[in-house]
């Protein structure tokens, strides 16, 4: 076992630490002394990756010694004394005497922890604008379908908007793809600015945008939301010592009213867009101009 790539660390049936090989006592970064004796929970803190909750060691030990097999959760977080947080896979097997009576359980620990931020950076890269760092079109059709899953009858109405930048194409032919780019940054970081840590911004693609605004309880709030965001994006930007200024036009549409689906929501914003593109630019406009009720 000292020979082991994978951590080792035994238990009896008290779920009591009688050993560790050398590969363990590295991944916990503690002495053998230090753990030898004490409570497996105490010696082994492992977190619920999704939701960070504290995951029983000693009630899994008990059910390996029944079952003679059991495995840590897909997604666990070893946290060491020293606070460093490392994703780890085990499993945990029972003890045997020759007569069959359970003398313990092995666990096997291996350090998983490059391949999680693999996948993280992966599926951070898949749900995410390489530019701006928002969700992209796919994954916000995604959240929203989730969010519509979510409601009954007792949910607040919300409201989905639909930003195109009125005069982007100009400004990205007279000035560069470059200075394009950058516009595109700072309009993701304005319209952040304007929204609730519950709201959700989207670059869809190009120049138009996507944002949810929860819990919207009449047609005013979202249309002085709206506002607000119209009024920022407005102000001139200033990029390589140049002015610019981009308006935008902004379409919107209200759950339940204007749609049950990501897709409905979705096209009644877009239909108000191009509404509100119609009547000027520069402005917002509602799928449907009577109030909530």
């Amino acid at each position: 076992m000292n020979c082991l790539g994978d951590a080792v660390i035994a238990v009896d049936p008290g779920k009591v630490v009688r050993y560790s090989n050398p590969r363990c006592l590295k991944l916990l970064g503690v002495s053998f002394e230090r753990i030898e004796g004490q409570a497996v929970n105490r010696v082994l803190r492992v977190l619920a990756a999704d939701t960070r909750e504290p995951i029983d060691i000693a009630r899994l030990v008990t059910m390996a010694i029944d079952s003679r097999v059991e495995n840590l959760p897909p997604g666990c977080i070893l946290v060491r004394d020293d606070g460093c947080e490392l994703f780890i896979e085990a499993s945990i097997a029972s003890i045997l005497s020759q007569s069959s009576a359970a003398l313990g359980a092995v666990m096997l620990l291996r350090n998983t922890t490059e391949s999680w931020k693999k996948i993280q950076r992966l599926t951070h890269r898949a749900q995410h604008d390489h530019l701006t760092n928002l969700q992209n079109a796919d994954s916000f059709s995604k959240h929203l379908d989730a969010v519509i899953a979510a409601a009954d009858e007792h949910s607040r109405p919300f409201a989905v908007l639909f930003i195109d930048l009125d005069n982007f194409k100009e400004i990205n032919d007279d000035l560069g793809h470059s200075v394009g780019d950058v516009l595109l940054q700072h309009v993701a970081q304005r319209l952040q600015s304007c929204v609730r840590t519950s709201d959700i911004v989207s670059r869809r693609g190009g120049d138009e945008f996507n944002v949810l605004l929860s819990e919207i309880e009449f047609l005013q709030r979202a249309a002085e939301a709206t506002e607000r965001i119209l009024t920022s994006l407005n102000h001139p930007y200033s990029i390589d010592g140049r002015e610019i200024r981009c308006s935008a036009s902004i379409g919107v549409s209200l759950f339940p009213r204007d749609g049950e689906s990501a897709d409905q929501l979705l096209h009644a914003a877009d239909a108000a867009m191009y509404e509100a593109k119609r009547k000027g630019r520069n402005q917002l406009s509602f799928h449907q101009a009577d109030p909530l009720t």
